[in-house]
Protein backbone atom coordinates (compact mmCIF):
# COMPACT_ATOMS: atom_id res chain seq x y z
CA UNK A 1 0.00 0.00 0.00
CA UNK A 2 1.01 3.46 -0.72
CA UNK A 3 2.46 5.75 1.76
CA UNK A 4 -0.26 9.07 2.58
CA UNK A 5 1.12 12.23 0.53
CA UNK A 6 0.47 15.58 1.56
CA UNK A 7 -1.54 17.85 -1.25
CA UNK A 8 1.90 19.71 -1.84
CA UNK A 9 3.80 16.54 -2.36
CA UNK A 10 1.10 15.54 -5.18
CA UNK A 11 1.24 19.26 -6.76
CA UNK A 12 4.96 19.20 -6.80
CA UNK A 13 4.85 15.74 -8.54
CA UNK A 14 2.06 17.46 -10.81
CA UNK A 15 4.70 20.14 -11.71
CA UNK A 16 7.34 17.49 -12.25
CA UNK A 17 5.08 15.73 -15.06
CA UNK A 18 4.67 19.26 -16.55
CA UNK A 19 8.69 20.13 -16.62
CA UNK A 20 9.19 16.24 -18.18
CA UNK A 21 6.72 16.99 -21.07
CA UNK A 22 8.20 20.37 -21.75
CA UNK A 23 11.85 18.50 -21.80
CA UNK A 24 10.04 16.16 -24.18
CA UNK A 25 8.53 18.81 -26.47
CA UNK A 26 11.88 20.69 -27.11
CA UNK A 27 13.79 17.10 -27.20
CA UNK A 28 15.68 17.26 -24.41
CA UNK A 29 13.87 14.20 -22.80
CA UNK A 30 12.05 10.75 -24.18
CA UNK A 31 8.60 10.11 -23.13
CA UNK A 32 9.24 7.69 -20.72
CA UNK A 33 10.23 10.79 -18.53
CA UNK A 34 6.43 12.04 -18.55
CA UNK A 35 5.31 8.39 -17.83
CA UNK A 36 7.96 7.97 -14.49
CA UNK A 37 6.90 11.27 -13.29
CA UNK A 38 3.07 10.67 -13.93
CA UNK A 39 4.06 7.47 -11.33
CA UNK A 40 5.10 9.64 -8.80
CA UNK A 41 1.83 11.59 -8.93
CA UNK A 42 -0.65 8.35 -9.00
CA UNK A 43 -0.66 4.63 -8.42
CA UNK A 44 -1.02 2.44 -10.84
CA UNK A 45 -0.51 -1.09 -11.71
CA UNK A 46 0.38 -0.17 -15.71
CA UNK A 47 0.27 2.98 -17.87
CA UNK A 48 0.60 3.80 -21.47
CA UNK A 49 1.35 7.25 -23.32
CA UNK A 50 -0.24 6.87 -26.77
CA UNK A 51 -0.71 9.03 -29.56
CA UNK A 52 -3.45 8.81 -31.93
CA UNK A 53 -2.19 8.10 -35.75
CA UNK A 54 -4.75 9.22 -37.87
CA UNK A 55 -3.26 8.22 -41.15
CA UNK A 56 -2.59 4.86 -39.84
CA UNK A 57 -5.88 4.78 -37.77
CA UNK A 58 -4.29 3.44 -34.73
CA UNK A 59 -2.31 4.40 -31.65
CA UNK A 60 1.13 4.84 -31.54
CA UNK A 61 2.51 4.19 -28.20
CA UNK A 62 5.43 6.65 -26.80
CA UNK A 63 5.81 5.27 -23.46
CA UNK A 64 4.68 2.46 -21.67
CA UNK A 65 4.63 -0.14 -19.17
CA UNK A 66 2.22 -3.18 -20.37
CA UNK A 67 3.26 -6.18 -22.08
CA UNK A 68 3.37 -6.44 -25.51
CA UNK A 69 0.64 -8.20 -26.38
CA UNK A 70 -1.57 -5.61 -24.13
CA UNK A 71 0.18 -2.80 -25.88
CA UNK A 72 -0.13 -4.47 -29.52
CA UNK A 73 -4.17 -4.33 -28.64
CA UNK A 74 -3.88 -0.69 -27.32
CA UNK A 75 -2.31 -0.11 -30.34
CA UNK A 76 -4.37 -1.41 -32.79
CA UNK A 77 -7.95 -2.74 -31.71
CA UNK A 78 -8.62 -0.44 -28.72
CA UNK A 79 -10.81 1.93 -30.43
CA UNK A 80 -12.52 -0.74 -31.85
CA UNK A 81 -13.95 -2.17 -27.70
CA UNK A 82 -16.47 -1.96 -26.06
CA UNK A 83 -14.83 0.19 -23.40
CA UNK A 84 -12.97 2.79 -25.30
CA UNK A 85 -15.98 5.39 -25.44
CA UNK A 86 -15.62 5.16 -21.73
CA UNK A 87 -12.28 5.79 -21.18
CA UNK A 88 -12.24 8.60 -23.20
CA UNK A 89 -15.91 10.09 -23.11
CA UNK A 90 -16.14 13.61 -21.84
CA UNK A 91 -17.80 12.79 -18.69
CA UNK A 92 -14.02 10.56 -18.14
CA UNK A 93 -16.35 8.41 -15.84
CA UNK A 94 -13.63 5.18 -16.82
CA UNK A 95 -10.50 6.51 -16.52
CA UNK A 96 -9.64 3.38 -14.64
CA UNK A 97 -10.70 -0.21 -15.59
CA UNK A 98 -11.79 -0.44 -11.76
CA UNK A 99 -14.87 2.08 -13.52
CA UNK A 100 -15.75 0.53 -16.00
CA UNK A 101 -19.14 -1.05 -15.91
CA UNK A 102 -19.18 -4.60 -15.35
CA UNK A 103 -21.56 -5.17 -18.69
CA UNK A 104 -18.95 -3.61 -21.03
CA UNK A 105 -15.77 -5.42 -19.28
CA UNK A 106 -17.70 -8.85 -20.22
CA UNK A 107 -18.30 -7.42 -24.03
CA UNK A 108 -14.55 -6.20 -24.28
CA UNK A 109 -12.59 -8.52 -26.68
CA UNK A 110 -9.72 -6.19 -25.21
CA UNK A 111 -10.55 -7.19 -21.29
CA UNK A 112 -11.40 -10.53 -21.59
CA UNK A 113 -8.96 -11.72 -24.63
CA UNK A 114 -5.95 -10.26 -23.64
CA UNK A 115 -5.16 -7.98 -20.15
CA UNK A 116 -7.52 -10.31 -18.02
CA UNK A 117 -5.27 -13.22 -19.11
CA UNK A 118 -1.93 -11.29 -18.72
CA UNK A 119 -3.14 -11.03 -14.59
CA UNK A 120 -4.42 -6.97 -15.25
CA UNK A 121 -7.77 -7.37 -12.84
CA UNK A 122 -10.08 -4.81 -13.17
CA UNK A 123 -12.83 -4.54 -9.73
CA UNK A 124 -15.06 -6.92 -11.38
CA UNK A 125 -12.19 -9.43 -12.97
CA UNK A 126 -13.33 -12.96 -12.76
CA UNK A 127 -11.15 -13.30 -9.66
CA UNK A 128 -13.13 -10.68 -7.72
CA UNK A 129 -16.73 -11.27 -9.61
CA UNK A 130 -19.47 -11.51 -7.44
CA UNK A 131 -16.90 -9.85 -4.01
CA UNK A 132 -17.93 -6.69 -2.52
CA UNK A 133 -15.49 -5.37 -4.93
CA UNK A 134 -17.87 -5.81 -7.61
Amino acid sequence: MAAHRSTADILDAAVHVREAARNVASGAAGADTVLAALSEVLDHDHASLARWDPLGRRHITLAGSYPDDATAYIETRLHHDPVFPVLRGPARDGLWLQDVPPRLLAASPGFQDVLSPLGIPSACSPRTAGTSAC
